[in-house]
């Protein structure tokens, strides 16, 4: 869904006001866009939950040259299992 999708029509009140006289159409495009975007990023900021997790719940595994066979077989395994990458 792209970012200036809302669902309900704007109420008159909701309107930005008219750009100002100075800013050319490029500008005055950008000003509505932006607006439409911090519209819609509050909409969702409103209605969806923050997303928390348990800082325990991760194990992060940096890999470089020093990584064992074994670290990397698991390290595969444990992404062949998991959820999130199965489609």
């Amino acid at each position: 869904m792209p970012y200036n999708h809302i669902l309900q029509p704007q109420s008159f009140h909701d309107r930005l006001p008219q750009a100002p006289k100075h800013l050319n159409a490029k500008q005055a495009g950008n000003r509505r866009r932006a607006n439409n975007k911090s519209r819609y990023n509050e909409e969702l900021r409103n209605s969806k939950d923050p997303f928390h997790c348990q800082p325990w719940s991760f194990d992060i595994t940096f890999v470089n040259y020093t990584t064992t066979d074994e670290t990397l077989a698991y390290l595969l395994e444990t992404t062949k299992n998991a959820a999130s990458f199965n489609g």
